[in-house]
């Protein structure tokens, strides 16, 4: 896999929510609140990445979760980067 480069077009990854977390719309500590709380444990998937952030399919929503609260289960590199 590129070394944080930009990814791979199409990539998804599983992932673990480790901490309850928000869902956001953007990739920010300001950006808007989809869900209130991830809950730790819950599967999601990962889709997208940016510094310190990882776009998530949880259920129906797709939103932004710090990096910080997640497990990815396989090579970070390899999610397609948001420049």
């Amino acid at each position: 896999p590129p070394v944080m480069g930009a990814g791979i077009s199409g990539v998804t990854l599983p992932a673990q929510v480790t901490a309850t977390a928000y869902l956001r719309a953007k990739p920010f500590v300001g950006g808007e609140i989809l869900n209130l709380n991830l809950e730790a444990g819950r599967s999601v998937t990962a889709v997208r990445r940016t510094d310190g952030w990882v776009q998530v399919v949880a259920g129906d929503q797709t939103g932004w979760v710090t990096a910080d609260a997640l497990k990815i289960l396989g090579p970070i590199p390899s999610l397609p980067a948001v420049q």
